[in-house]
């Protein structure tokens, strides 16, 4: 079950579609599979460290050099990855957003 807000101040939450959301800072330090697993645990009201390792679902390190900037700090990449994880349903698209929603069927 998930709650009603987000203990971190960049997801945000989006309560008639049960949605996080979160923008990739590239500037930042913080890794895109880092933000999903963050994402993941403010969804299903867990911290990161009690959730199971996202490698187990998908490669981190290769989700990170998919979704990184190439050439001058712009993406020339497009699409999308959709899994599951933790009992939701993750989509990272190349421009850094990631929504994650507490699936239905689990």
């Amino acid at each position: 079950m998930s709650s009603n807000h987000s203990p971190d101040d960049r997801i945000g939450y989006d309560p008639e579609t049960d949605t996080y959301t979160v923008f990739h800072d590239w500037a930042s330090e913080e890794s895109p599979s880092e933000e999903v697993v963050e994402a993941v645990a403010a969804a299903t009201g867990s911290t990161p460290e009690s959730i199971p390792p996202l490698y187990e679902v998908v490669d981190p390190e290769a989700l990170d050099q998919l979704f990184a900037p190439t050439g001058h700090g712009v993406s020339l990449r497009t699409g999308v990855i959709e899994f599951r994880f933790h009992g939701c349903d993750v989509t990272i698209a190349t421009s850094g957003r990631t929504t994650v929603t507490v699936s239905e069927s689990d």
